[in-house]
């Protein structure tokens, strides 16, 4: 799909602030809130806008712990990591999963509200499942960054 200016803004705005209605996004873009309907609806049906949500602070609702867990897994077989990768996107503890290159198969971005937590979920949550050769976690000591917004 090909994006002109007006796309980008609309991208870019609705990045900044999902809740903009259209009439102040016709606004901020310049064009008419039928347009911007229109492009909206577009963006949307062609699946550039996956979806809107809140972003929910961990800090404030008691899930300050944050790590990155490293997983390797015993079996290197297709069916044993979409095993895995199916459970990593089931599990409520992950917040991002990636299949990854090199001395691990898979990091998890995990929250949690305690350390006490952090270890059941290592140990009773992901080593306990089928195939997991070991998980290891680094626990982020602070957030230096943390967007979602794409560099439009």
């Amino acid at each position: 799909m090909k994006f002109d200016n007006i796309d980008l803004k609309i991208l870019a705005a609705l990045q900044d602030d999902g809740a903009l209605q259209d009439s102040a996004l016709a606004e901020l873009t310049g064009v008419t809130e039928e347009d911007l309907s229109n492009r909206r609806a577009k963006l949307e049906e062609g699946g550039i806008i996956e979806g809107y949500s809140a972003f929910i602070s961990r800090a404030k609702t008691g899930f300050d712990i944050f790590a990155f867990v490293h997983i390797n897994l015993n079996d290197h077989e297709r069916s044993a990591a979409e095993k895995f990768s199916k459970f990593l996107k089931n599990s409520p503890y992950v917040l991002e999963a990636h299949a990854m290159t090199e001395d691990m198969d898979f990091i998890a971005k995990v929250v949690v509200s305690s350390l006490e937590e952090l270890s059941m979920v290592i140990s009773d949550h992901l080593e306990a499942q089928d195939g997991v050769k070991s998980a290891r976690a680094l626990i982020s000591l602070e957030t230096i960054k943390e967007t979602t917004t794409l560099p439009f």
